[in-house]
């Protein structure tokens, strides 16, 4: 799956890698 960061370079994701995807949506609301 490929998830979209706020407009920048889209990130590669496993489907099933929730840790990582968690992440990067914590990391987000961090950086808003």
């Amino acid at each position: 799956m490929v998830y979209e960061t706020e407009g920048a370079a889209s990130v590669d994701v496993d489907p099933d890698d929730d840790v990582s995807l968690i992440f990067r949506v914590m990391l987000l609301r961090a950086t808003r």
